[in-house]
């Protein structure tokens, strides 16, 4: 089991750098095509690369969270990630990250749902930015959504039309 986990956080830390080194807008912060506004909680302003995201059977949830520290000094803080009971999260929530003075800190936020959540559904991810004495600095949350599959199947038999007598009926 202790394998399956490390490969899981070598896999999905992999693929994550990947999605984000391939991509040029993960180092600017202005893109013309991004139109996920920013949310400032005091001098920290965060997003989430995917403000909403569908999980489907047996997959993994990723996100990324960006900080941008407005501040003229360096700003260190841990993540607090608030997701439904026996979920779990992939990383170390006692990580200290440090933003420095007027510049973007990538957050990937990796959480292993233990169970398909029932259909038609919204969960919310919350993430909250602690600073070391552990008030909020800031916050932010992404939107998990599951779609109900329905799917109707009807048989038609050819049949007999039968009348019976008007004596049987009463």
């Amino acid at each position: 089991m202790k394998n399956k986990i490390i490969f899981f956080k070598f896999y999905f830390t992999f693929i994550l750098f990947t999605i984000l080194l391939g991509s040029s807008s993960c180092f600017s912060q202005i893109n013309s095509n991004d139109t996920i506004p920013y949310l400032r909680y005091a001098s920290l302003s965060t997003k989430f690369s995917k403000p909403i995201e569908e999980l489907k059977k047996g997959q993994v949830i990723s996100n990324v969270l960006k900080v941008i520290n407005h501040d003229e000094k360096a700003i260190s803080f841990k993540i607090d990630v608030l997701f439904p009971a026996n979920w779990t999260s992939i990383g170390d929530a006692t990580r200290l990250y440090t933003a420095n003075p007027k510049d973007t800190i990538i957050v990937p936020i990796i959480i292993l749902p233990t169970k398909l959540v029932n259909g038609n559904t919204e969960v919310l991810i919350n993430v909250f930015l602690v600073d070391e004495d552990g008030r909020q600095i800031g916050n932010n949350f992404f939107t998990i959504t599951t779609k109900k599959k329905v799917s109707w199947s009807i048989d038609s038999v050819s049949y007999t039309h039968l009348t019976l007598p008007t004596s049987d009926l009463v």
